[in-house]
């Protein structure tokens, strides 16, 4: 099958995903923990299976990564899957969440998807094709000074020691837990920067190449380029990205 197809396939995985987590979003949900205290709740586990079985329909011979099943198969091709980005909101019944599926050659994202199905945003690219929210081709902001910058991180557990430099230049910091949406919003326009501190693919992959594929700029801290095993990375709408490059290190 060709990139065409491949996307199609992983956008209609998300949106079922994202259908099945709705039906469950306002129910009670069975909760267990992982390492480091992280959350798990049935439907997370409901949704993998459900984005692997569509795709495995069409590319039976192709790698899964998934963030509640582990490695799958072995294949040039992988696909990166959180079925629900922001466990804890959906926990909890906070309307902030993601499903994210990405393919990977190479260690190399070729496309991603990240789909929101609360607010029905859906987010996706194709490496060398542009970003696109809901069909329409996005970009990411001009904004050029730090000071008028809106910029998110992942939680301060993991982040504090890098980001506490940025408090004093960026007024309008935030964290709000599902980061693979948060990193789209970069894409589209609406925020100007991402800080990512993590030891796992599946919450950036697909968002990353989203922000690129915008206009945006995405590396390692220390300014190289990122791929699936990178755990501390930059998003920004590039005009920003030294000055905060700067700041991290």
């Amino acid at each position: 099958m060709n990139n065409s197809s491949q996307i199609k396939v992983a956008i209609k995985a998300a949106k079922a995903a994202g259908e099945l987590s709705l039906d469950f979003f306002n129910k009670e949900k069975e909760i267990s923990y992982k390492e480091q205290e992280e959350i798990v709740t049935d439907v997370d586990i409901k949704c993998e299976d459900v984005i692997k079985s569509i795709i495995k329909k069409e590319f039976a011979d192709h790698a899964f990564l998934g963030e509640e099943k582990g490695k799958e198969g072995s294949s040039e091709y992988t696909w990166v899957i959180d079925p629900i980005d922001g466990t804890v909101n959906y926990s909890r019944g906070i309307k902030l969440y993601g499903i994210s599926i990405a393919l990977v050659k190479d260690k190399k994202v070729v496309l991603g998807v990240v789909y929101n199905p609360l607010t029905n945003e859906l987010f996706s690219a194709q490496k060398g094709k542009g970003a696109f929210l809901n069909g329409q081709k996005i970009k990411v902001s001009d904004v050029s000074q730090l000071s008028k910058s809106v910029v998110y991180a992942t939680e301060l557990y993991r982040s504090k020691e890098y980001v506490s430099s940025l408090f004093d230049k960026i007024k309008r910091f935030r964290i709000t837990s599902s980061s693979a949406y948060e990193t789209c919003l970069v894409a589209c326009g609406r925020t100007d920067g991402f800080i990512k501190v993590t030891k796992v693919p599946w919450g950036f992959a697909a968002a990353n190449l989203i922000v690129e594929e915008a206009g945006g700029k995405v590396t390692n801290f220390n300014g190289s380029e990122w791929n699936i095993e990178s755990n501390k990375m930059l998003v920004s709408n590039a005009k920003l990205h030294q000055e905060i490059i700067a700041l991290l290190e």
